[in-house]
């Protein structure tokens, strides 16, 4: 049995760990470690660095929703830097890029916006997306702040 080791490359404020080509159940549970631990280091922006990341499943999405939430609740931001077209296409599906602040490659995700003082982000309890014919909406479903329940809804004209 192996133990997957991710790269964390910490300079400053800034927390960059780079995750691996493929993300799903065998592996999700130790990155989600790994962003946690990034956040309870006191790292002020966590990025997730996607650059060669080729598959991402639904707990890798899951991680970073839960992952985004922890941050925000410390006061930190996670972005996720470099997705590729079929990550980026999961995370808009799932709802999860109106959410998770996304960069297109790792240069402009450390050069994105400071932190503002105390955090920012979706306010907490929901969050809504539209567009024509419906949209998500994803709906805090405890005290875990990563507990959300996404819905998709749909219009009939």
């Amino acid at each position: 049995m192996s133990v997957d080791s991710y790269r964390v490359q910490r300079t400053g404020q800034q927390t960059v760990v780079t995750l691996p080509a493929d993300i799903d159940v065998t592996n999700s549970g130790r990155i989600h470690t790994v962003l946690l631990q990034a956040v309870d280091d006191g790292a002020a922006v966590l990025i997730a660095d996607l650059s060669a990341t080729e598959f991402c499943a639904s707990a890798g999405v899951q991680v970073l929703t839960h992952v985004h939430h922890a941050a925000l609740a410390a006061g930190a931001r996670l972005r996720v830097a470099a997705p590729s077209s079929m990550v980026q296409r999961v995370l808009e599906l799932t709802g999860a890029s109106h959410l998770i602040d996304t960069y297109p490659s790792l240069a402009a995700a450390l050069a994105g916006p400071p932190v503002p003082a105390g955090g920012s982000g979706p306010a907490a309890g929901s969050l809504s997306t539209e567009g024509p014919g419906g949209g998500w909406l994803a709906t805090h479903t405890g005290d875990d702040p990563g507990s959300y329940v996404a819905e998709l809804a749909v219009a009939v004209l």
